[in-house]
């Protein structure tokens, strides 16, 4: 299946490790011209220079998405760089733990304004040149925890459930555009960022998947670039689980006995 996205500009937001580095790495091995984004400066450039091949294929740009104004500048930076946007990733989040007597202020505000605000922020600032291009595509990071909530995740869960309906309302919005929207919802993948929750609870959550494996960055993102390309063109506000069949069923492991 030829996905064709030879030149085609893609932002994509926590980009500097993780699934986001994988997102990118895959974008670029398919010719397009990538800009990674995420609030680590210092990460960014060590990761722009591991995976880039010219100038001209891949730049980073530091930005804290949760800050409007960053958001727009970087906007900017890629169009007077590029000239347009086909494709914007919202891949950037942070995860907190915390019942909800013991949540504090500063992790309720982290959860919502780096999930959820700056998935609205950068789809905003970005949709005025989809529109006019009459084209484009905004994939967003949900997660399982958005549909089946987690105890101990409750912001975090609040935030991705926000970012379920944010994914459908603007598919509905953007549809006369040409502007698809749809979102990924992984389970638990092979990331630093889930590094403890695989060390302190892994053998227990294995249990739970029926494939019996977490996921690894590059399956989420082949199906980012699917959901990138023109094959999905007739997809908009999906959230495509992504999860290795955790939650269809209950007692999975009794199919290893």
């Amino acid at each position: 299946m030829e996905l064709d996205l030879k030149n085609r500009v893609i932002i994509v937001t926590g980009a500097a490790r993780g699934i986001g580095k994988s997102i990118a790495q895959h974008f670029l091995e398919e010719r397009a011209r990538v800009v990674i984004c995420d609030i680590n400066e210092k990460l960014i450039y060590k990761t722009v220079n591991e995976i880039k091949r010219s100038s001209k294929d891949c730049i980073g740009i530091r930005v804290d998405v949760s800050n409007k104004e960053e958001v727009d500048k970087m906007i900017e930076e890629v169009i007077n760089k590029y000239g347009r946007i086909d494709v914007l990733i919202n891949n950037a989040g942070v995860v907190g733990w915390s019942l909800i007597e013991e949540m504090n202020e500063g992790l309720l505000s982290d959860m919502i304004n780096v999930n959820l605000k700056g998935s609205i922020y950068c789809s905003k600032s970005v949709i005025k040149i989809m529109k006019n291009q009459r084209y484009g595509k905004i994939i967003n990071a949900a997660s399982i925890v958005g549909l089946t909530p987690n105890v101990g995740l409750l912001a975090y869960s609040i935030a991705k459930s926000g970012v379920v309906m944010l994914t459908k309302v603007m598919a509905a919005e953007m549809a006369p555009y040409n502007i698809n929207v749809n979102a990924y919802a992984p389970g638990v993948v092979e990331t630093h960022m889930t590094r403890e929750l695989r060390s302190e609870r892994g053998e227990k959550k294995l249990k739970e998947i029926p494939l019996r494996r977490f996921a690894r960055p590059e399956e989420i993102a082949k199906l980012v670039l699917f959901l990138s390309s023109d094959v999905s063109n007739y997809i908009t506000g999906e959230i495509v689980n992504i999860n290795g069949g955790q939650g269809i069923v209950s007692n999975p492991e009794y199919a290893y006995k």
